[in-house]
């Protein structure tokens, strides 16, 4: 019945899991786009960046809702154990600790790199948002004085 100390902690992190699934349910919400039945071979200035943005926005949430949950579950599974065995182990704590702060890490690490992502793709839709408009300028002029010939 040893193997059955180990089992049943795995109760308390049924919430948990339940947490994740709607996260990745709202995820499936937001990467659900909207697209036009016609495939016109002329796109708007910035459209692949904008795509690339909502696909960096959407991995930032995801890091962002998921991290937490996945760091913590080592410590939950932790205490729920502590509630079956006899005497507890300082070297398992330390392992459940390790493995919790490694995960904070890796998510902070995450999140850093996506939001360092999403201030260079908006700084890139500005440019090529401006760079269009410019062009369009240039392309119909009616609307100026000024002609390029």
């Amino acid at each position: 019945m040893a193997w059955l100390e180990y089992l049943l902690p795995l109760i308390f992190l049924f919430p948990m899991a339940a947490m994740a699934s709607i996260v990745l349910a709202l995820r499936s919400l937001h990467d659900a786009r909207v697209h036009s039945p016609f495939n016109a071979p002329l796109h708007e200035p910035g459209q692949a960046l904008r795509h690339r943005l909502d696909q960096a926005f959407s991995s930032l949430f995801l890091n962002g809702a998921l991290g937490p949950i996945i760091s913590l579950a080592p410590l939950v599974y932790g205490m729920g154990r502590m509630l079956f065995v006899d005497r507890q182990d300082w070297v398992e704590w330390a392992l459940y600790g390790l493995l919790s702060t490694l995960l904070v890490l890796t998510f902070s690490l995450l999140l850093v790199r996506d939001y360092q992502r999403i201030r260079r793709l908006k700084l890139g839709l500005a440019c090529e948002l401006a760079v269009g408009q410019e062009l369009e300028r240039l392309v119909r002029p009616d609307a100026h004085l000024l002609r390029v010939s």
